[in-house]
């Protein structure tokens, strides 16, 4: 198989390999990868270095009994059949082709051959896109292009105004339905756990219509989102009972009165957990200390602060305003 002259236009661009036609594509352009496909560095036409494993849906594919069994070399693009005498040359990719010479990756997605790099909770300026204490879902969720700078000037806090009680199982629905929508962002659990859906150098709608002072309007091109699974605001029915809007009731002891501050507007609020603020704050002082020569806690805003017509999350939910709530972070990465 000879090489194609290579494209100095996409030498050494961040993009990703689409495995169904082997197709490479560059963060620049303007399509979003569909799946299954790995990213890495585009170099040219014919030549790949991954940096991820294989990501998104598996989708649908033929009969296996009509399909030819072989596998991809990623680095070179190059593709054999089981039949051929010659040994696979790694990193490399195994699944079936079918007679127009489309791509199915065996299931479970494995790359073989590929080390990646993995960040530990001590790692920090490493630039990596997956948050190390998170755990990653797949399929991804939507991502609608790739960050200015390849990685978020900062982030905005939301709640979800969802169910939350039964814990990592709410998360996952969380992120399962705003796939579906269209959606982009982290998810913490009441438990603290964290839930990771797209890499950390794209960036996905969270936050509609908005606008803040330094980043302009829809700030969800320069800002991750993280969900916080919570009811928000609620209504007081009695002096031991507070309702969400879809109906749950929730004790006094998990309820947080506040009158109008800051970011806050006066009313009822769903609390996040201890476990949650901790995991919270983990998150915002570990996405500075992963590239902190980008993202800056000034940029770490509250959903009510950047679209306060609209919204009111995080508002009391959190048990500080949002200009404590940086001052906070802000403290305690001095004294790491």
């Amino acid at each position: 198989m000879n090489k194609k002259e290579t494209n100095t236009e996409r030498t050494g661009a961040p993009g990703w390999l689409e495995l169904f036609d082997l197709s490479l594509h560059t963060d620049v352009e303007a399509v979003s990868p569909t799946g299954p496909y790995i990213r890495g560095t585009v170099d040219g036409d014919t030549s790949f270095t991954p940096s991820s494993d294989i990501l998104g849906p598996a989708g649908e594919r033929p009969p296996r009994q009509n399909l030819n069994p072989g596998w991809i070399e990623l680095k070179t693009l190059l593709v054999h059949r089981d039949t051929e005498s010659v040994s696979p040359a790694t990193p490399y990719v195994h699944g079936y082709f079918d007679e127009a010479g489309h791509f199915f990756p065996d299931e479970p997605f494995n790359i073989i051959g590929l080390e990646l790099d993995r960040p530990n909770k001590t790692e920090s300026g490493q630039n990596f896109l997956w948050y190390p204490n998170a755990e990653i879902i797949e399929p991804e969720m939507r991502t609608r292009g790739r960050y200015p700078n390849g990685y978020p000037l900062g982030a905005i806090v939301h709640y979800t105004a969802g169910r939350s009680l039964s814990g990592d199982a709410n998360a996952r629905n969380t992120i399962s339905w705003g796939r579906q929508e269209g959606y982009a962002y982290f998810c913490i659990s009441n438990t603290g756990n964290v839930f990771q859906a797209h890499p950390l150098d794209r960036w996905g709608s969270h936050a509609g219509r908005s606008s803040w002072p330094g980043l302009g309007e829809w700030v969800s091109t320069k800002l991750v989102g993280i969900e916080v699974c919570c009811a928000g605001k609620l209504t007081k029915i009695s002096n031991d009972a507070y309702k969400s809007w879809f109906n749950e009731i929730y004790q006094p002891h998990l309820v947080r009165h506040s009158r109008s501050k800051d970011n806050i507007k006066a009313g009822y609020y769903h609390k996040y957990t201890d476990e949650q603020e901790k995991a919270l704050i983990d998150l915002i002082l570990w996405l500075k200390r992963n590239n902190p020569d980008v993202f800056n806690f000034d940029y770490v805003l509250g959903h009510d602060e950047v679209a306060p017509d609209r919204k009111n999350d995080p508002g009391a939910s959190l048990s500080m305003s949002m200009p404590n709530f940086r001052k906070l972070v802000k403290r305690l990465y001095e004294g790491m």
